[in-house]
């Protein structure tokens, strides 16, 4: 009899773990992914450090989806930074998205080598001990940078947080910037193209 009430009763209790597991698996995916983006670095013969600011609010604007994916923001981001010293790698970006509790770490480089541009970024999976995941676009000629990186950010929703938006290079064309508007923030420069291309 004391067995039979000890059988029931361990049963009880793997059922209700089972049940604890599942209710926290159903929680944990409706949590939305952290992502911090940090500081890309910009390789470039003249000066396009505009590009910097630039290049991290277009990230964050485009990966940040409501109720999917929250970006950091860039001031606590870099608060983290002020304890690392030297350029980011892999090591150092996962210090960083363990300290501000994020799921991802995006970090990478924007190069500019004559007409051709490219973009090499690397994600950080924080919770996973896993290689990160590089992400790779190339274009030619200045008027295609801010296409490159949409289509950049459009990969990074892909094939991570599995969102189908973005752009193409041929459906945003970018006018080069004039020396007047070379230090116009990207994202306005690629709303004026926009809208003179009457996509308003």
């Amino acid at each position: 009899m004391k067995n039979c009430v000890r059988q029931i009763y361990n049963m009880l209790l793997v059922g209700l773990a089972w049940l604890l597991l599942v209710h926290i698996g159903y929680s944990l995916a409706g949590t939305p992914s952290k992502v911090v983006i940090l500081p890309f670095k910009i390789n470039a013969a003249e000066d396009l450090t505009y590009l910097r600011e630039g290049l991290s609010d277009m990230l964050t604007s485009r990966l940040a989806w409501e109720g999917k994916v929250i970006v950091v923001d860039k001031y606590k981001t870099q608060e983290a930074l002020k304890g690392i010293s030297g350029e980011i790698d892999e090591k150092s970006a996962r210090s960083i998205g363990e300290k501000l509790e994020a799921h991802y770490v995006l970090f990478g480089s924007l190069t500019v080598i004559g007409e051709n541009i490219s973009i090499d970024g690397r994600l950080v999976d924080i919770q996973n001990q896993i290689p990160a995941v590089t992400i790779y676009n190339q274009s030619k000629g200045m008027d295609t940078v801010m296409p490159t990186i949409n289509e950049f950010v459009t990969e990074i929703n892909q094939k991570i947080f599995g969102r189908e938006v973005g752009t193409t290079k041929e459906s945003l064309p970018l006018q080069t910037p004039t020396t007047s508007d070379i230090y116009t923030h990207p994202e306005r420069l690629l709303e004026d193209d926009q809208r003179v291309g009457g996509k308003d």
